[in-house]
């Protein structure tokens, strides 16, 4: 568990983890230069709990310390603000003991946004699916589905200890995106597989790393690489949708490039605005911007 003041959420996401019914579990959180109670909070919730620091690692490198640091067989990830659904664990721990050559289970998740005050509803009034069963389409050699999203999200996986090493960690070189570009690795190795049920409430506020605007479009970088080093094709052969792939990347970049063409990146805008127009979305509404963003960026230093 990474933790950057937390202080207001993580009582709560440690609750989730000692309600699973699993006796055998240890919880490693790093507190990765709170400000704040974090570090106090979680070292006095329960003994088998234990709080590393670290400066600034960015979740990364504080889920690297973490590893380094755990025992166990298994791992699963949890951040400081989101919460396990109950029975999640065990269930996935059932899966991997009746499915021996698995080594990576995860489930379904539901987005916990903010209510109008800016306070969340308490996780047991949520309606969440307890299905048994796997989803068959996100299920196996997935390698091609991760090109086109990050399928799996990483509050909701459990995953053998030798996935980890195989990967070799988490990669924090773009900054956000570190555990899509860890399971897109993990899944080139290894099949995956997708519980029916719902096992985590993913908690959407303005401190959580997600919301952060970066120069660096991760999810770009991250799926460009996975192609540049692995190709189109899951290790079983079956090729990923190269035309679907690109309308993805087309669509990221235009996203990422609106949201700094309103954000007074001008020259962040242009180049993104062009690599969406490279990759096939050349609609009008993508040419305007695209010439907008070239104006904005050089306007500026003719009226200098």
């Amino acid at each position: 568990m990474p933790a950057f003041n937390c202080e207001a959420y993580i009582s709560e996401s440690l609750s989730s983890i000692f309600s699973q019914g699993v006796e055998n579990i240890e919880v490693i959180v790093v507190n990765d230069g709170s400000t704040d109670k974090t570090a106090e909070i979680a070292a006095a919730f329960d003994p088998r709990v234990r709080v590393f620091n670290s400066n600034h690692l960015g979740p990364a490198g504080a889920r690297n310390l973490a590893v380094t640091h755990s025992l166990g067989r298994y791992l699963a990830f949890l951040d400081a603000d989101d919460v396990w659904l109950p029975g999640k664990l065990q269930a996935q721990l059932a899966f991997l003991d009746a499915h021996p050559d698995a080594k990576i289970v995860y489930t379904r998740h539901i987005f916990w946004q903010a209510e109008a005050n800016g306070s969340f509803r308490p996780p047991e009034t949520f309606a969440w699916s307890s299905a048994s069963g796997i989803d068959e389409a996100l299920s196996g050699w997935i390698y091609p589905e991760m090109l086109l999203d990050s399928q799996i999200h990483i509050i909701t996986a459990l995953c053998h200890r030798s996935v980890y090493d195989s990967v070799g960690g988490f990669d924090g070189t773009f900054g956000k995106g570190s555990d899509y570009d860890f399971w897109i690795k993990a899944t080139h190795q290894f099949q995956a597989y997708r519980l029916s049920r719902d096992g985590a409430l993913y908690r959407i506020h303005a401190g959580g790393i997600s919301m952060k605007k970066t120069e660096v479009c991760a999810q770009y970088e991250i799926v460009n690489r996975a192609i540049l080093a692995y190709g189109y094709n899951g290790p079983d052969g079956r090729l990923g949708d190269r035309k679907q792939i690109r309308h993805r990347l087309a669509e990221v970049c235009f996203g990422h490039a609106y949201s700094h063409f309103w954000g007074g990146r001008a020259g962040v805008a242009t180049n993104f605005f062009g690599k969406a127009f490279q990759y096939g979305k050349r609609d009008l509404k993508t040419g305007v911007y695209w010439i907008a963003a070239k104006l904005k960026s050089v306007l500026p230093s003719r009226s200098n």
